[in-house]
Order: C-alpha cells, then structure tokens, then sequence
C-alpha cells in the first residue's frame, strides 16, 4: 500500500479499517471515496464536479487518481451509489488507465453509465456488474457489502453497509427519507436500522447537502400537486426544464400530460437518451403509445395540447431551453401564452446562468415559474431532521460528515452536537486523509496525494494554476504583442514596430498611446543593441528586456496590466 507519510513514523495496522476520501468533501461533487482494509481497497463512486466560475476553457474536474493507479493490484472494484453526474462522470478517466477494475451499480446507474461510455467514445469493454439484488451480500475480498435502497432524485439510489472483521461502515449516498415516494421504494429504514443495533458501526459516513434546512423534505406528492395546479390554469404550451437524470420527474410529466389532454415533445440529447433508456428497462411507462411527438411535429400540435419537457434547467448556454430563450432553438420559438416551468433547484454557482435564461424567456413573452416556493420541485437530499434519524438509526461512534461545502460539514456537526455527539466524535476530513477506525474512534494516520485534475478537451490534468492565471488575465486585460524585425547583420531595425492587441484597447481610440508604444519599443531594441555591439545571441533576454518596458508603460498610462508578448525576429 502506497502512503505518504512524513518519515514513515506512522505504524500502520493491516486489520484496521481506513476511510481515504479523493474528493466530495467540502464540495458538492467530485464524489470518490476508498475503503481500505487488510491491503485492499474498495472505492465508493468516481464522480466530477463542473468548473468554478475562475477555471476558464475548463471543461469538468475530476479526483486526481494517483493513489488508485499507483495501487491498481490491490484494489477489488467501485460500487456506485446511483446515476448522477457527480457520482459517475469520472469513471470514464478511471477506465483510460484501469479499465480492468469491475463497477458494480444498480440497473439504472450502469444504464446511465453505458450511456456516458458511449458519448465518450469508449471503446473497451468495460466490467459492469449489475446489483440485481439488493437484498443480496456482495463480498469483494475482505469486504462483505450490504445494500439498502434509498430516496433521491434519481431512481435505483443505494447506500452501503461496509462490512469488515475490524467492524462496520454506513455510507449513506444521497437520501431522503420519503415514506410515500411516487415511482420508487422509500429508504429502507428497517436495514439500517438493524444495523445500527448490531452495534458494531464505526463510522456514519453520511450525505450533508441539506444540513442547514429545517424539517423535512416535503414529499414528492407536492410536485404533483403543483404540477396539477399549474396545467389546470395553463392557455398555452407548457415547457419544463428539469435534470435529464430524473427519471420520475420524467413520468410523473407524462402522466399528468396525459390526463389534461396533452402530447409530449422531449428535447435534449441526455434527456431523449435517458427516456429511452428508462423506457427499455421499464422504469417509464406510456399511459399512450401516441403520447410522445417527435420534434419535427412540435408545429402540428396546438399549442394549448403540448408539454415540452426539455433540458437547460441550469441554464446551461448550449441547452435546449437556453437556446429557446434567445430565439435560437430551429424548431422551438418562445411566444406570448407559453408557460416556462423549472422544475429543478439550482447547481450551486449556475444562479448567473439560470436567471439570465430566466430574463430572455421573459423578454419573449413566457410566464416563468421559478421560486422556490411555486415551482413544482423537491431537493432529494434529506433535510436536517432526516439527518438526524440516520445518525439515530445508525448509532455509530465515529460520523464522517460527507458531500457537502465546508459550511454544511460544520452544520452537521452542530446537529450531530444536539443530539448528544461530541464535537470530537464528529470528524471533518480533508481529500487525501487516511483516517483509520476503531471502536474507540478514528485517528488520521497520513495522507496521500490528492486535489482536483482539471478536464480541458482531451486534456487531463495539464491545465494548472499557473495556466488559469494566465487565462484569468487574458479575460480580463487582454493580449498586447508588439512586433519587430531586427537585422542579423548589424542589428538594425528593418521597420517600424506593429501592434496587436486584443481585448486590451481599441485601436481606432488610442491611436497616440499605441504610437508612444512603438516609439517606446525603438528606442529599446536601439539601447539594446548598442549594449551588445557583437549581436544579438540571446534573442530571449532581448524579447524579455522589450515585455518589461511595455509592460511598465502600459500599467503607467493605462493602470491595466494585460499580457505582453514580445515578437522580435532576426533576418
């Protein structure tokens, strides 16, 4: 097993029990988590996270997978908790260099994953193994797994129950505890339940999305209501954005569609391919073969008899619904009397994205449903009450605080603290702890190399901080690039400088200051040379000696620093 610790003073126990999240700690996304026992190492998901609004041209991010790699031979497969991008859209990277390791997941979940594979154009076999029996033990070497199924937005959700000789771990997943669930089982209360009472759990390691909301999730039957009250009132066409993952959602539009008379458009590339994967597996039924039109018929259908159900409710640019909002979209064009409904809560960080959408969907003439309070939608993480009920249930020494920003670590804790639990008891991690259990409590032994790998095109991992800086100010100051051509016999200037610039002042507007600037570069290529009367040998150390008199020029005039890039040519 490969650690890092300083000095290796750290004794380490083969039959201890060790938890090593990669990532979902202190963010929401990136999920990944290792278990390590007895030389063995059993992941729980491999998920990304989408870029911050300061990682410009960066596509997603995933773990960095270095410890996984450096230990491939000891690892005995990935367990999936369920479908959502954040706990799946990093396999396919796993895969590229460990395409051997089996990934054991729900129906839907492998489902949802083929389907990934595919867009990413992976072609290898990779080793899928469906849990077609939850009620069935999955022994992976040292580790014998439990499953329990769970409430959330996506259909198929599992927790685990980790079981080892040392002891026990419940990893929650993503839950709520809805006891009426409309088109899936509730969570399986009783399993975790028993559990608890064997009295061996070392570790909660639970989901803390919600953990600053009161109460409890209001159940799925409110949707539906509000869906009801909505197309009860509606003149027009009813659009609705929601995630393309939220195969109930899904039927649960159909449905009501159905019952007030209306066909269904779907429009999106992941929601039209989820559906019909839902559709094979049976997850979605059609109350009518003919409910469904295709998108080249949406204009045959009056307007006061279709639903679209599309993506963009993040307000992605390239979305559906986005690219309706600015009059876009070939077949779909916004008009007075559409009713526009988000039925999905908002990605922390895509607010921007979702208002803008909002506004151009009003500037056409749409009546949006948004607010929290009318937009028929209910979070699938379980607010602090549900919490709470799993920590009882659950009656482990140790909690480990998971999927959340640091704030909602910290408010676990503190409501972990009202029902009796010391804030010692209550470990919040760092991506790359190794933190070792035993029944009288956990330690942190070391840790291994973690962090973020930042996904840009085909490259992975080799866009760093530095390259980021450089793109920030490009953003935001612009590129300026004065040219020269010098000749190789004495040195001289063969013409006048040019300028480029771009994203830094228009030209047109600062014809004297752009003049003053290549003025400013003559007369240092001209000190220059008469400072080396053999030549110019280092042509670096000149283009440097030009950036930083521009540069200095620039932040004099202008207070504005962008990036100076030198041309100096010899011929």
């Amino acid at each position: 097993m490969i650690y890092d610790f300083d000095d290796n003073v750290v004794h380490v126990d083969n039959n201890a029990l060790r938890f090593i999240p990669l990532g979902g700690i202190g963010e929401i996304g990136m999920n990944m988590f290792c278990y390590e026992f007895g030389g063995k190492i059993l992941i729980v998901d491999c998920g990304l996270m989408f870029p911050a609004d300061d990682m410009y041209g960066v596509d997603i991010v995933i773990p960095d997978m270095t410890f996984i790699l450096e230990n491939k031979e000891n690892v005995l497969g990935v367990i999936l908790t369920h479908g959502h991008e954040d706990h799946i859209g990093g396999l396919p990277y796993l895969l590229c260099d460990f395409n051997e390791v089996p990934i054991y997941g729900t129906r839907l979940t492998l489902g949802l994953l083929k389907n990934k594979l595919d867009e990413h154009k992976y072609l290898d076999p990779a080793n899928l193994i469906e849990i077609d029996d939850v009620d069935a033990a999955l022994t992976l070497g040292p580790f014998v797994v439990d499953f329990f199924r769970v409430t959330h937005s996506i259909r198929d959700g599992v927790g685990l129950i980790i079981n080892t000789s040392a002891g026990s771990v419940i990893h929650t997943g993503d839950f709520k505890i809805d006891r009426n669930p409309l088109s899936e089982q509730p969570t399986e209360e009783d399993k975790i339940k028993a559990a608890g009472e064997r009295g061996n759990i070392l570790a909660l390691a639970s989901d803390t999305t919600n953990s600053e909301k009161s109460g409890w999730v209001p159940t799925e039957q409110q949707v539906v209501d509000k869906f009801n009250k909505l197309f009860k009132n509606a003149k027009g066409r009813v659009i609705i954005a929601t995630f393309a993952s939220n195969i109930s959602r899904m039927q649960e539009i159909i449905n009501i569609s159905y019952e007030y008379g209306r066909k269904v458009c779907v429009i999106g590339r992941s929601m039209l391919a989820n559906l019909e994967l839902a559709m094979q597996i049976g997850y979605i039924k059609l109350p009518a073969s003919e409910i469904l039109v295709d998108l080249k018929d949406v204009e045959a259908v009056p307007n006061n008899e279709l639903t679209i159900l599309t993506t963009g409710s993040q307000g992605e640019p390239l979305s559906a619904l986005r690219l309706m909002s600015t009059g876009d979209h070939k077949y779909v064009k916004i008009v007075d009397g559409d009713l526009v409904v988000m039925s999905a809560s908002p990605i922390p960080g895509n607010e921007a994205l979702i208002f803008r959408t909002i506004n151009y969907l009003y500037r056409r003439g749409a009546e949006v449903i948004y607010s929290e309070d009318e937009a028929p939608h209910v979070s699938g993480h379980g607010n602090r009450d549900e919490l709470k009920l799993m920590i009882e249930f659950a009656r482990a020494k140790t909690l480990i605080p998971i999927h959340g920003e640091y704030r909602h670590l910290v408010h676990y804790r503190k409501l972990a603290e009202e029902i009796g639990y010391s804030k010692e008891d209550v470990r919040i991690l760092d991506g790359g702890d190794i933190f070792e259990l035993s029944k009288e409590g956990g330690r942190i032994i070391g840790m291994i190399p973690s962090g973020q790998m930042l996904v840009d095109g085909l490259g992975v991992g080799d866009v760093g901080r530095e390259l980021l800086r450089e793109r920030r100010i490009l953003s935001e100051e612009g590129i300026f690039v004065p040219i020269a051509v010098l000749s190789k016999d004495d040195g001289r200037l063969l013409r006048y400088p040019k300028l480029v610039t771009m994203g830094f002042v228009h030209q047109e507007f600062a014809e004297e200051f752009l003049e003053e600037a290549k003025a400013l570069v003559v007369a240092v290529l001209e000190e220059y040379v008469a400072k080396h009367p053999n030549g110019l040998e280092n042509i670096e150390d000149c283009r440097e000696t030009v950036r930083l008199a521009v540069n200095r020029l620039l932040r004099d005039r202008t207070k504005r620093k962008p990036i100076v890039i030198p041309v100096v040519q010899i011929v």
